[in-house]
């Protein structure tokens, strides 16, 4: 039987097989098993230390496994040095050769495999295309932007046709709406080359985005491997349902679980459903009701449906198309609220609110796990 993240080898483009790294006494990455499929867009994700680099330097060849295996396109690649492995790697800095023009760095990596001139020609046609930079081809770095020169870098990446490119924070330099309109970007030049892409990033809004599938990392180890509406629905853990997006943690008590659906006791006694529960969640323990603000209902008057309770408001923030409220509800539970400008709340509720939700948008946890 394959275990959970791994798939057979005919759809596998790396797989990582117990993989341990460890720098002295210092463990960066503990035991981790998973594939990455053919032709999908995979992410590592997390906050920094929790060691996403270090594997992608190990997926890279720049560093070496202290256990476990690697395997590139179904290889063992343990003493395959960087430039023979079947990647390439985009980096933060772009690192392009200054001296060279846009066609000449693309061109650089055919010619270090000896291709042909008219092999060579069209793989720079082909991947200034892709990358919709086939006018800036005389250009030189100096004279194109950030968002420019980060196309040059992946079209130099892309121009040897690997099995996997690597992708090391790519976006991290630019500013906040270029790096926004190169998520897409990526994404869809991913999906027109068809081939894998393992892209290391910190931020939560580009991985979502991006990615078929993300690995969530922490302390080394993958907490939960999915899809990304799997992990932002029914996180494995509290710190991977921290970390992704925004979350509010009620305590309380179960009364009833299983993985499609859960009924606890809330603060005040509040009887109240949820759409599923994770590992851990059993009948009589503690744990935490986890809601995202924007499944939370505020009404000015009690909505008369199960699972309602009452709270103060204890902040207001207009932000725009939202409203974001805080709340305070009995023995001193807090939750987050996000709701469209045209369901504000009445000033005559004077810093009241119903607070409800729809059953199947919450999800319960273990009330031990580590908050992100």
């Amino acid at each position: 039987m394959i275990e959970d993240g791994m798939t057979g080898t005919g759809d596998v483009a790396m797989r990582l097989e117990g993989v341990v790294k460890r720098f002295g006494d210092v463990v960066a990455v503990d035991h981790i098993d998973f594939d990455i499929r053919r032709s999908e867009f995979f992410s590592l994700l997390g906050p920094s230390g929790c060691g996403k680099t270090t594997t992608l330097r190990m997926l890279a060849g720049f560093e070496h496994p202290t256990e476990g295996r690697i395997l590139i396109e179904g290889n063992d690649a343990a003493d395959t040095p960087p430039h023979r492995r079947d990647t390439n790697m985009v980096f933060q800095s772009y690192a392009l050769f200054p001296h060279m023009t846009v066609a000449q760095n693309v061109a650089f990596g055919p010619q270090r495999k000896r291709s042909g001139k008219h092999e060579v020609e069209a793989a720079v046609r082909d991947a200034l295309t892709t990358v919709r930079m086939d006018d800036y081809a005389g250009r030189y770095p100096r004279e194109l932007s950030g968002g420019q020169q980060q196309r040059v870098a992946l079209a130099r990446a892309l121009a040897n046709r690997p099995a996997v490119l690597l992708l090391d924070e790519p976006l991290g330099a630019l500013d906040l709406k270029l790096r926004e309109e190169m998520q897409f970007e990526l994404k869809r030049i991913q999906r027109d080359v068809g081939i894998s892409f393992v892209y290391v990033t910190h931020d939560q809004g580009e991985a979502i985005t991006m990615s078929d599938r993300i690995a969530v990392m922490n302390g080394g180890r993958v907490e939960h491997l999915g899809t990304p509406e799997e992990i932002y629905l029914r996180p494995a853990t509290r710190f991977v349902a921290g970390f992704i997006g925004q979350a509010s943690f009620l305590p309380c008590r179960v009364e009833a679980a299983s993985a499609d659906a859960a009924r606890v006791v809330l603060p005040g006694g509040v009887l109240a459903t949820a759409g599923g529960a994770a590992d851990g969640c059993q009948a009589g323990t503690d744990a935490v009701l986890m809601l995202r603000p924007e499944h939370v209902r505020l009404s000015a008057a009690d909505p008369g449906r199960p699972g309602c309770f009452p709270a103060r408001v204890v902040e207001e923030v207009f932000q725009g198309a939202v409203v974001r409220y805080g709340l305070e509800a009995a023995e001193g539970a807090r939750l987050t609220a996000i709701t469209p400008l045209a369901e504000r709340l009445d000033p005559a509720a004077e810093g009241r609110a119903w607070v409800s939700w729809a059953s199947e948008w919450a999800y319960v946890l273990p009330a031990g796990d580590v908050d992100a």
